[in-house]
């Protein structure tokens, strides 16, 4: 069950409108369809459609129009955000609508651009400073308040020029081995952007066929292995440095066990922001343990029980939770990286699921039998 609301300046002052409300009353105001897509990295989307008699008909302003959805039964906002894309239909019947794209307030980031980057060193100095320069450019609308943040030691300062605020939040992300974004609304429509070590929770939630699992699809890609890295970092004395100094005198790093698995897969990897060779090699293992597997994605229709019955059985982005399914002899505790939700069927949200280092090898071993049996037919 969710509330829907509109707020934009009118006339000077910040006006809210509820254009969509969990009643079966005639006269409650209601969305002809919604759709709200939250990824664990990337912008949150959500998109609607109304009929001329919703209360937002005619009053909804590309980047201007803020919206917020509330769900009740989670007790939060799940989706702050802007207008982003407004389209106008008529169909042969002569029914008007109209379709909404919206983008998630860390789109804001976006907006403007720092032209004097801290120096800072922690996340939570560098962090804070950040936010205070944006949001010294923007209008309260757009803030970005100080959440909480968790505090590292970054690697290398961000030496650059003139940068978008959210390239800058992306660096110091990617410096991170550990450390997710999230976006939380309070009571007072204030956003806040926190830091923490790992978004959402190990949960006691198990997806099986036949209990809360209705359709399953897996995509794996091996085209992007990479299990020897030749890593080189910043320009020194007229060559980048590279490890050989802190690794035996190689310079490279490799997976043997992928390797014996796929063959080798080498990459020459070049990141300047690494001044020290000890920096460096530590980021270039997290990207080998990063790709060394094939990646994989799984996509599921699953029953959010919660909504049918009282139990704890909610799904959040960044939740780790366990698939069984004996046909593709899976069984695995993945994360939640995407939730798809009809706002009219919150109870049947679409999953996807994903972790590198999952039963890669069972499903594909699984898949080539598949095939290999209906060759034979």
């Amino acid at each position: 069950m969710y509330s829907i609301f509109l707020r934009q300046k009118v006339n000077n002052s910040v006006e809210t409108t509820l254009i969509h409300a969990p009643s079966t009353s005639f006269d409650a105001p209601k969305l002809a369809s919604g759709t709200l897509k939250q990824k664990l990295s990337g912008i949150d989307e959500f998109h609607f459609s109304i009929y001329p008699n919703n209360p937002a008909w005619g009053q909804l302003h590309a980047m201007r129009s803020k919206i917020f959805v509330y769900d009740h039964l989670k007790e939060m906002y799940v989706f702050s955000g802007r207008v982003l894309k407004i389209t106008q239909k008529m169909d042969n019947s002569g029914m008007f609508t109209q379709d909404i794209a919206c983008e998630s307030a860390f789109a804001y980031l976006s907006d403007a651009f720092c032209e004097s980057v801290p120096t800072a060193t922690t996340t939570s100095a560098l962090l804070t400073d950040l936010l205070t320069k944006f949001n010294n450019e923007v209008d309260g609308e757009r803030r970005l308040e100080k959440g909480v943040f968790a505090n590292y030691t970054l690697a290398n300062k961000l030496e650059t020029n003139v940068e978008k605020y959210s390239t800058l939040v992306n660096k110091v992300r990617e410096q991170l081995s550990s450390g997710e974004f999230v976006l939380r609304t309070d009571n007072q429509y204030r956003n806040y952007l926190d830091l923490v070590a790992m978004r959402g929770n190990d949960t006691n939630i198990t997806i099986i066929p036949g209990v809360n699992l209705q359709d399953i699809t897996i995509d794996y890609d091996a085209a992007s292995v990479v299990n020897k890295i030749i890593p080189y970092g910043a320009e020194v004395s007229g060559k980048n440095i590279n490890i050989t100094s802190v690794n035996s005198n190689l310079n490279y790093l490799q997976d043997q066990s992928s390797i014996e698995t796929y063959g080798v897969f080498e990459e020459v990897w070049i990141d300047t922001k690494y001044k020290d060779a000890k920096s460096l090699k530590e980021a270039a293992q997290q990207r080998l343990n990063d790709n060394k597997e094939p990646t994989i994605s799984i996509k599921l229709g699953a029953l959010d029980l919660s909504h049918l019955k009282k139990v704890e059985e909610s799904f959040f982005i960044g939740d780790r939770i366990a698939l069984v399914h004996k046909a593709f002899d899976i069984s695995a505790s993945l994360r939640i990286v995407e939730i798809s939700t009809n706002i009219f069927a919150p109870h049947e949200p679409i999953l996807t699921l994903a972790n590198r280092r999952i039963d890669f090898l069972d499903v594909t071993a699984y898949i080539t039998k598949q095939f290999n049996y209906m060759l034979k037919l």
